[in-house]
């Protein structure tokens, strides 16, 4: 599966941080630089899949995986793939030996400190004695941070299958389906659509629909209520994040009126972020709005209203009070602000592109999802 990987890219900015090579050992890493999509590397994230990654030279791969899914999914430039036998020899062995063939055991060597567990980090200083280590993650969320087409292209298309899908859903839902009940229903859509993983299905009902994560339930859709979905796929490598609310036969003036100001906030100031604006500011423009629609401030568990999006659900920049990286042409973000009102949640989390020209929607649905259900 292709990616937005550039082999000149990374090994620039290896070399221009003083780096030998870098070991790449997360999944969303490996994915990016090889496009290999190893099932059980999530399941079975001990089981290690590595790349390394040279400051100059071909990447080498290092996988606990049959040869025909390897070279089923390789890119054609990848053509040194190294196998392993689990409980015959370690990874972190087999990754010693290669660095040590490579006479880079002495070398400055990047690798992920976020990704690293403890036990295979110490087997790595212990068999590398002659090694320097230096973090090489903020290296490749810098990288990943700018889509290249064709990512944005994947993102542009798991972005409109999913609304599809949670559209699909929500037509066939009626009044006192459950949460479960609506909840496979989106999933079926998802997989329908070319889903090789779901990665959250969150469906909450009423006074559920502040829960950010929890498994959907038996709880029943009654006349009225509020309905809110949070729904991630993930298309050929590339994420999907859809939240959308809506309401159950009718709207209840008050709520309705909170949730259209949500939607006045963002068209406001959306259209106000230029290439440049620091994502902290992005959240501080869109929070301080709040008062002056007369809206309460949320409540949140988490000081974050939206997130990068790519080969990971959640990839860096976030947009938080503290983050200082400016929005650049290519980024692609995903944009969540809610508003709580009488014990309720309600959201329309959407995918923004960042272009010369400012922020604007990665795509524009045939047909979006309905704001009312089983109308009464």
């Amino acid at each position: 599966m292709r990616t937005g990987f550039d082999l000149e890219k990374i090994q620039a900015a290896l070399a221009a941080a003083s780096l030998d090579a870098a070991v790449l050992t997360s999944l969303p890493n490996f994915r990016y630089v090889t496009g290999i999509d190893i099932r059980n590397q999530a399941t079975l994230p001990m089981r290690l899949q590595m790349v390394v990654v040279p400051v100059s030279g071909d990447p080498i791969l290092l996988a606990c995986e049959t040869r025909e899914v390897l070279d089923e999914q390789k890119p054609d430039w990848l053509t040194d793939i190294r196998n392993y036998r689990e409980f015959q020899i370690g990874p972190v062995e087999l990754l010693a030996n290669t660095l040590a063939e490579l006479r880079l055991d002495r070398g400055q060597i990047g690798f992920e400190r976020d990704w690293l567990v403890a036990r295979y980090w110490e087997q790595l200083r212990e068999l590398c004695p002659g090694a320097t280590f230096a973090d090489v993650g903020p290296i490749l969320n810098e990288l990943r941070a700018i889509k290249a087409t064709i990512e944005i292209d994947a993102l542009r298309n798991a972005y409109l299958k999913t609304i599809e899908a949670i559209r699909e859903s929500f037509e066939a839902t009626q009044i006192g389906d459950t949460e479960a009940a609506i909840a496979e229903r989106i999933r079926r859509g998802l997989v329908t659509r070319g889903a090789a993983n779901i990665g959250f299905d969150v469906v909450v009902i009423g006074e559920r629909s502040p829960y950010a994560h929890p498994v959907p339930s038996d709880r029943k859709l009654a006349v009225g209520e509020v309905l809110r979905v949070d729904v991630g796929g993930v298309f050929e490598l590339y994420c999907s994040d859809v939240g959308r609310t809506a309401s159950a036969g009718r709207w209840d003036p008050a709520v309705k009126d909170a949730f259209d100001k949500l939607a006045e906030i963002r068209a406001e100031v959306i259209p106000t972020l230029s290439v440049g604006t620091p994502l902290g500011e992005v959240y501080t423009r869109i929070l301080s709005r709040y008062p002056d629609y007369g809206l309460p401030t949320p409540p949140v568990h988490t000081l974050l209203i939206g997130h990068s999006l790519g080969i990971e659900m959640h990839e860096p920049p976030t947009i938080c009070p503290t983050e200082e990286t400016p929005l650049a042409p290519g980024m692609v973000l995903n944009i969540e602000p809610d508003v709580r009102l009488d014990g309720l949640c309600l959201t329309h989390e959407c995918l923004y592109l960042v272009t010369e020209a400012g922020l604007e929607l990665i795509a524009e649905p045939e047909e979006e999802v309905p704001l009312v259900i089983d109308a009464v």
